[in-house]
């Protein structure tokens, strides 16, 4: 790695782990395309695993919906989890350890064989079969930046598009004769639902209905 990009991990790195956002970052050392973006990822990742953060505990299928895809301005869907940030049913977790934190309802799955590259491209069919448990969950977003608009998708892949980690419910049983592609969620604070006007948004797009299954997502990451 160069470095110019081994000094985007670095900062990139602190800023996360300090729970602070990381300026403006210097012109001449952002990734100056997707595939240094990912680049960077790899070593963000292993910095913040020096800091207890944990290895790679699963990917956030982002950016799937064409809303998503026009507002951030990329075509493909990336984003990983680690251990650190994984969480379960009842955490309590602090604003205070976020810099600009917010929730997204997600389907979460468990995979349960392993899917060899040799054999891709998969199928939502393929995807489907390979998991071994589905479970609501909520990811939890954190946008570490004064305006994300300004990074460019190559900054926000090395920083994992403002992911910071998720909160899985119990494992649904039966969860194969659902139509996930008809599932929505719901976002309820002390008894009131929070924005259920835009309800609609969050659904499944119509393209991926048509595929038979969200998971279809899944074989595109």
């Amino acid at each position: 790695m160069t470095d110019r990009l081994s000094e985007m991990a670095t900062i990139i790195a602190g800023s996360r782990a300090e729970r602070r956002t990381p300026g403006a970052l210097p012109d001449n050392c952002r990734p100056r395309d997707d595939a240094e973006g990912y680049a960077v990822h790899g070593v963000v990742h292993q910095a913040l695993a020096g800091r207890s953060w944990g290895g790679l505990a699963g990917y956030k299928i982002g950016c799937t919906t064409p809303l998503m895809k026009e507002r951030l301005s990329i075509d493909n869907p990336c984003g990983s989890i680690l251990e650190a940030t994984v969480h379960h049913s009842g955490v309590a977790l602090a604003c205070a350890d976020y810099v600009k934190v917010g929730v997204e309802t997600e389907i979460a799955v468990a995979v349960g064989d392993d899917l060899a590259p040799a054999d891709a491209p998969f199928d939502g069919a393929a995807m489907a079969n390979a998991v071994a448990a589905c479970m609501a969950a909520m990811e939890i977003v954190d946008n570490r930046y004064a305006d994300f608009r300004e990074c460019g998708p190559p900054t926000l892949i090395d920083d994992d598009f403002f992911g910071a980690g998720c909160v899985l419910g119990p494992a649904v049983a039966g969860w194969r004769d659902l139509d996930l592609a008809a599932v929505a969620g719901r976002l309820v604070v002390n008894g009131d639902e929070i924005g259920p006007e835009r309800r609609a948004q969050a659904r499944i797009s119509r393209a991926d209905r048509q595929r038979g299954c969200p998971l279809q997502s899944s074989a595109r990451r």
